[in-house]
């Protein structure tokens, strides 16, 4: 049953939307909306959005609470965790038209008054309309994540750096869906970062060496790195190499092949990786000669591997 309830936010009259108040873009109103209700203490969504068949363009718009509508009720029953109401069936909307004429939105309705209290300060950072990752938050979880520190430590370490998690102005699954979106976009340009980094290394150091394949199509082919410490470690203990492949353990299903060793601890040290399109006696030759011209000295006296016959 709907709320019988009546509150009206307490906000200052130039915050509050008008009837025939003039916005350029959808984006406008939205940021005007949202910073209402932030001052008001409630969340905000959209809602109906209708689109001219012809050009895709917006004609009208309407922006609601949160709380707006009713959550739907299934009849299967399942063992979950119980959630408080999230939707009360709130009246408070802004709504817009498109006016061709002057090119401009223009706000053709507005209702100020919910059935449900307003948030309070402490729970404010909990709505998602007002939760949001900013430029140097993106950087600062970037950093962390490089030195394998978790999302949750992530969040512990801000919130006691801002007094409080209400301060913080988003919560845990903010950062682990902006993870997955760079992730996304990650997709599909991984050979490329991969050959950015490689050259970095290079800058860093001239002893890096690395060396990429490409076909025809310019995708990736076969790779092979090898840093200064590892062509270090096989000029004192490159007697034996320790040669052997795994596949599909990527998502590219590349066979991923190390080059290792033992030193004088009995210890494995790493001489050189490749990524290698197949497990075929070209591939083989290709890497086991990059493999020596790369290392210092003599080739290996022995290679220890296993029974592949291309191999």
């Amino acid at each position: 049953m709907e709320c019988e309830r009546q509150v009206t936010p307490e906000v200052r009259s130039e915050l509050k939307p008008k009837l025939k108040l003039e916005f350029d873009c959808c984006d406008d109103v939205f940021n005007f909306y949202n910073m209402y209700a932030a001052k008001a203490g409630f969340g905000i969504r959209c809602s109906t959005t209708r689109k001219c068949t012809m050009t895709g363009e917006v004609t009208s718009k309407e922006y609601v609470c949160c709380k707006q509508g009713y959550a739907l009720t299934s009849t299967v029953s399942h063992k979950r965790r119980r959630r408080g109401c999230t939707r009360i069936g709130c009246k408070a909307k802004l709504a817009i038209l498109k006016m061709k004429d002057k090119n401009k939105y223009i706000v053709v309705g507005f209702n100020e008054v919910h059935n449900h209290d307003m948030t309070t300060v402490d729970k404010f950072h909990l709505l998602r309309s007002h939760r949001n990752l900013t430029e140097a938050t993106k950087a600062y979880s970037a950093d962390m994540s490089k030195v394998n520190v978790p999302v949750p430590k992530q969040l512990s370490l801000l919130e006691v750096q801002v007094g409080g998690l209400e301060n913080v102005g988003f919560v845990k699954r903010d950062v682990y869906n902006y993870v997955r979106d760079v992730c996304g976009e990650v997709i599909g340009h991984d050979a490329e970062l991969l050959k950015e980094h490689f050259m970095t290394m290079q800058e860093k150091n001239e002893s890096f060496y690395f060396k990429m394949e490409v076909d025809s199509e310019g995708r990736m082919g076969n790779v092979f790195w090898s840093d200064v410490r590892s062509r270090r470690a096989y000029g004192f203990f490159g007697d034996v190499v320790v040669f052997d492949t795994t596949f599909n353990t990527n998502r590219y299903g590349m066979v991923f092949a190390p080059l290792l060793g033992f030193n004088n601890h009995r210890q494995t040290v790493l001489f050189g990786c490749a990524f290698l399109t197949s497990e075929t006696t070209d591939s083989f030759v290709w890497l086991l000669e990059e493999f020596k011209k790369t290392m210092p000295g003599e080739p290996p006296k022995m290679i220890i591997t296993d029974q592949d016959a291309a191999m």
